[in-house]
């Protein structure tokens, strides 16, 4: 007569997750100064503004950005755009779009 023999394994998994944003230091040609370049990622998660505005800003070339083996957005053109808009009215909403081609 052949027994049946179950074996019940539990293991316990901990995952680490570190995100590092890249940042590099730089002459931006906006700002006219040294400043950090850093990732969309990274600019995202630090000031809540979403990836997608970044990305149209660089579009509509309202900040400086490089490209390496990664895109770096200038994160003192950011301020300074923002500074330069909620200035003039704090309590307006702004949307940045590109234009449209014509």
């Amino acid at each position: 007569m052949k027994k049946k023999v179950r074996f019940v394994v539990e293991t316990t998994e901990s995952i680490s997750i570190r995100r590092q944003w890249r940042k590099v230091l730089a002459d931006c040609t906006y700002c006219d100064a040294l400043t950090t370049f850093e990732t969309p990622e990274g600019i995202s998660s630090r000031t809540g503004l979403a990836e997608r505005e970044i990305f149209r800003l660089l579009e509509s070339d309202a900040v400086s950005f490089m490209e390496v083996d990664r895109v770096l957005v200038c994160s003192a053109c950011l301020e300074n755009l923002k500074k330069e808009l909620f200035h003039r009215s704090p309590k307006r909403t702004i949307i940045l779009q590109p234009l449209e081609p014509e």
